[in-house]
């Protein structure tokens, strides 16, 4: 069976790790954490962050088409994925009690989460789903893919529906550190497991 064969389980690991990483649960719950700051600056963050994931998608929706070494697919994705962990760890680290005064750590914290989801669109976000549909053979294509798919959303709602009971009892800063830590295991499996895809045909990816 597709689920069961070598590449059908890559397929459905790249599903699980594009959402393990937790930016379901800023996007839904980003004014939840950001600390200070009044509800209309809670809400203009938020609204940066979600524009911050829209630009990402149109530029990599832009550079993919670029087929450059530099802005191929992989490296965009490896790229971006460690923008990711860049990103939730300085905001696991700025959002730690004392560490800047509060009316200055809610645009420091905007801007990580921005970062982050600025990142998450450049590379493991649109590039995930596209990587599944090359790298599995036409004939399992499909079952692979809805594979994939089912267990990118099931991981999304484990990851949005875990989120304030985690982040009550352990505190947001810990648990976006430990969504810190997932993403840079992520970057060192795409590194290790993405093919290159600049000039090479569908055949070639899947012989």
């Amino acid at each position: 069976a597709a689920a069961c064969s070598r590449r059908g389980r890559y397929a459905a690991a790249l599903g699980v790790v594009q959402q393990a990483t937790g930016t379901e649960a800023i996007l839904y719950f980003a004014p939840t954490v950001l600390p200070g700051g009044s509800p209309r600056e809670k809400f203009l963050g938020n609204v940066g962050v979600g524009l911050a994931k829209f630009v990402g998608e149109v530029i990599a929706s832009y550079l993919a088409d670029a087929e450059t070494a530099f802005l191929g697919r992989r490296t965009m994705t490896i790229w971006g994925s460690g923008g990711v962990a860049l990103g939730l760890f300085a905001f696991a680290a700025l959002s730690g009690d004392g560490a800047f005064a509060p009316g200055a750590r809610l645009p420091l914290l905007v801007g990580a989460l921005s970062f982050t989801m600025l990142s998450f669109s450049l590379g493991p976000g649109p590039f995930s789903t596209v990587f599944v549909n090359e790298v599995v053979p036409t004939k399992h294509r499909a079952k692979s893919s809805a594979w994939s798919c089912f267990l990118n959303r099931l991981t999304s709602a484990s990851v949005a529906l875990s989120f304030l009971s985690l982040s009550t009892t352990f505190g947001a800063p810990m648990v976006f550190l430990a969504y810190a830590c997932v993403a840079s295991a992520s970057t060192v499996f795409y590194a290790r497991t993405l093919p290159d895809t600049v000039g090479v045909s569908l055949e070639e990816l899947q012989g």
